[in-house]
């Protein structure tokens, strides 16, 4: 008896024949589905973004960077602007703001107040001149001597938190949630302050508006003047007095530094704010 029979080998399965068009019908299935996901996943990337939000404590650690500047011009008339109080590395305090807020004055003091938008200092400040850019609309005031007769605070001992805080990307997506802090002179009232070298000033609150990223200006851009990023319209509310404050941004890895409030563009039924890119202000 033979006990070892060849086995034949089955015959081959036709469906396992792969001809050309199997293979144009797989890449097209594989294809599809690659499609499918990356849309899936760019629309949940979407729904995330547009679930973010300003919330009252993302801001409560920033409103006390934010400084009211009163200056004296030439022919003895006030005018009111904002800042941003700033550290720098080498130790030294003073203040972020737009030119156009001190240019054309004799005098300038920055005003500040507590989270309850009460005074906690008066400080007179220093405009050197090698220390802004009139390109950008930029200027750093260095601070001085303490004016307020009812504050001992030290300089070091203000909010400086704006200065360390992460800088949004340099072309955050429309539709980006931001806050403009600052002076506007909507939330000036009657009272006044009596500040030494400039009689009595009125009494303007700190204020914060919402809105969004509404879209891009890059009728700025020079490469003559270091301007190499577009700025932003914004719809947060914005008036006279805002400049040189602070528009913070929120992205999926939290609160950001937007950039500094300096411009108001009117159109026919609406205002529009523009922001300057924090990018091109400090690269």
């Amino acid at each position: 008896m033979n006990f070892f029979k060849k086995n034949k080998l089955p015959n081959a399965v036709p469906w396992l024949v792969f001809d050309e068009t199997v293979v144009v019908l797989l890449i097209l299935i594989f294809g599809t589905f690659y499609y499918t996901y990356r849309t899936l996943s760019s629309v949940k990337e979407d729904q995330k973004q547009s679930n973010i939000s300003i919330t009252s404590s993302d801001l409560s650690s920033y409103l006390e960077g934010v400084v009211q500047v009163v200056c004296l011009s030439d022919d003895n008339k006030l005018s009111s602007g904002s800042g941003v109080l700033w550290k720098f590395d080498t130790d030294k305090y003073g203040v972020l703001t737009n030119y156009h807020v001190i240019s054309n004055t004799k005098k300038c003091v920055i005003s500040m107040d507590d989270i309850n938008n009460k005074s906690s200092g008066i400080f007179a400040v220093e405009n050197n001149k090698d220390l802004y850019d009139k390109n950008k609309d930029v200027a750093i005031l260095n601070i001085k001597e303490n004016l307020s007769a009812t504050s001992s605070t030290k300089v070091s001992d203000y909010n400086y938190n704006l200065s360390s805080l992460r800088k949004c990307p340099s072309k955050i997506p429309v539709g980006t949630p931001v806050s403009i802090i600052g002076y506007p002179s909507y939330t000036k009232r009657d009272t006044t302050t009596n500040i030494k070298g400039m009689g009595d000033v009125s009494t303007v609150y700190r204020a914060t508006t919402n809105g969004i990223i509404s879209s891009y200006d890059n009728s700025t851009m020079k490469s003559t003047n270091g301007i190499s990023n577009e700025n932003y319209f914004v719809s947060a509310k914005i008036d006279i007095g805002n400049s040189g404050g602070a528009a913070l941004g929120k992205d999926k890895d939290g609160m950001c530094l937007l950039g500094i409030p300096t411009w108001v563009t009117v159109g026919d039924y609406e205002t529009q704010g523009l922001i300057q890119n924090i990018a091109n202000v400090i690269p």
